[in-house]
């Protein structure tokens, strides 16, 4: 709150700027880009169409020319069913999931079965081979057969801790890897067994934050740490999780949030961090990174990436907390998402 020395009154919060004169309230945040978006999730059917859960301001869909307002609240992870647009998922805080079968016009609740305590964010996903299979993680991951209608526990997990992310291998959706703050787990049974797969990764140093895995190998995964412990950001596993090896290489020392695997590429990975996108351009045990060049949006704190492949001639889309949603005038073969 702030008073000009005319005595108007100007109030800023999550989602806009406001100022209040003797008429009443008027919005005048312009064309400024302040949307704070923690996640994002692209139509795989229909060119510039996606869904983005925005901190304070609700979860909004795109349609191509217009964000039409979908849910109210904190809006937090969010995706379209890759095989029917109708099919939409959103979530409020700490595990609020609805889900919508006709296009976001309407909602219901999508929760029953769900226990134990969910997180801030709340990650949950499709499966990549059965589309009426969705998995979402809390203390332990649970699976619905479908779309969220109910949901069934998978096996107890090792430790009680919150699920901070979870990858589902596109080779074999059998195998399923899971981070917490407390370790690094694995299944490869869809969740009727886990093992603990820590291993070397020195998790006394930053809590494993963000995991991807090969899309043609179930075995590979990359793993990064979110802390300041120099030299310690990307750990790479080509046996699943039997062994670690630590490919930092020349990463700064600034929290590692977030890793995608570009597909079709020679073990190419992308770390977010809290300044800016790396990627490493060579055979996966060989480094430097680098910044890509063509990611000239501003050095924000990175704490999600996503990179889908285009089926449609678009220019890669990337989602900023506190910053727009970009559309780059370049063509490349993927689709780069982040939020922080």
């Amino acid at each position: 709150l702030e008073y000009a020395p005319d005595g108007t009154l100007y109030v800023v919060n999550d989602g806009t700027v406001y100022r209040r004169t003797a008429n009443g309230w008027t919005e005048i945040c312009g064309s400024m880009n302040i949307s704070q978006i923690y996640r994002m999730g692209m139509s795989s059917l229909t060119a510039n169409k996606w869904i983005s859960g925005h901190q304070d301001n609700g979860t909004s869909i795109w349609n191509g020319s217009s964000y039409n307002a979908a849910l109210g609240g904190d809006g937090m992870d969010c995706f379209i069913d890759r095989t029917n647009d109708q099919n939409v998922f959103g979530e409020y805080q700490n595990g609020g999931m609805n889900r919508s079968t006709n296009g976001g016009i309407n909602w219901s609740g999508a929760t029953t079965g769900l226990t134990g305590n969910a997180p801030w964010l709340t990650v949950w996903k499709q499966d990549p081979m059965v589309s009426t299979r969705l998995y979402c993680g809390r203390q332990d991951m649970f699976v619905s057969n479908n779309l969220a209608a109910s949901w069934s526990t998978l096996a107890p997990m090792p430790t009680t801790t919150q699920v901070r992310e979870f990858a589902i291998s596109i080779s074999n959706n059998q195998v399923i890897y899971v981070v917490k703050s407390d370790g690094i787990y694995k299944t490869t049974n869809a969740g009727s067994s886990w093992t603990t797969i820590t291993g070397s990764v020195p998790i006394n140093l930053g809590w494993p934050e963000y995991i991807c895995v090969s899309p043609t190998d179930a075995n590979k995964a990359w793993v990064v740490l979110s802390s300041y412990s120099a030299g310690n950001k990307v750990f790479y596993t080509a046996n699943g999780g039997t062994s670690w090896t630590n490919i930092s290489f020349n990463l700064p020392n600034i929290p590692a949030n977030c890793i995608v695997y570009e597909p079709g590429s020679n073990d190419r990975v992308y770390v977010g961090m809290d300044v800016g996108v790396y990627y490493k351009t060579t055979a996966v045990m060989h480094g430097p990174y680098i910044i890509p060049i063509y990611l000239t949006f501003p050095y924000l704190n990175l704490k999600f990436l996503r990179l889908i492949k285009v089926y449609f001639l678009l220019p890669p889309t990337v989602a900023a907390y506190g910053w727009p949603v970009y559309l780059p005038p370049c063509k490349l073969r993927f689709v780069i998402f982040r939020q922080a």
